[in-house]
């Protein structure tokens, strides 16, 4: 019997890496890879809540907005959202993430998801450091 040959795990992006910059006309957030979709929302008896994940993602977005500041974008401007997921293994799917994502940079980068008038996304297998990083460039007044 042959010894089986362990693969590392890839290194965890800690919210203290998280940041915020100015990009070109926008900002680029890189956060850790967001909660799945399917694991961000219970449903109860009476009404849907946030998983203890999801909470904990949220106040790490939160907490790292804080830090950097970024202007938030004012309806009824409009933005343009690119997406890019550094997956570190091959679990999850980029809708999923991509919906989490965007819903924790509401409040922070744009007021209401409803701004968003386009999104370019996509998933990139086998990083070293498994993230999410996200481009907001603000659009024109609708």
């Amino acid at each position: 019997m042959t010894p089986r040959t362990r693969v590392a795990a890839p290194e965890v992006f800690r919210w203290s890496h998280a940041q915020i910059t100015a990009h070109a006309l926008g900002y680029r957030a890189t956060f850790p890879t967001p909660p799945s979709g399917n694991r961000s929302v219970r449903r109860g008896a009476t009404h849907q809540y946030g998983s203890p994940a999801w909470d904990a993602y949220l106040q790490g977005a939160h907490l790292t907005a804080r830090v950097w500041r970024p202007v938030c974008v004012e309806p009824p401007a409009t933005v343009d959202v690119w997406v890019r997921w550094y997956r570190g293994r091959a679990a999850g799917d980029l809708d999923n993430r991509l919906k989490t994502g965007l819903d924790a940079l509401q409040g922070i980068l744009y007021r209401r998801d409803s701004q968003i008038t386009r999104i370019e996304a996509v998933r990139l297998d086998g990083d070293a450091v498994p993230r999410i990083e996200v481009i907001v460039l603000p659009g024109v007044a609708a």
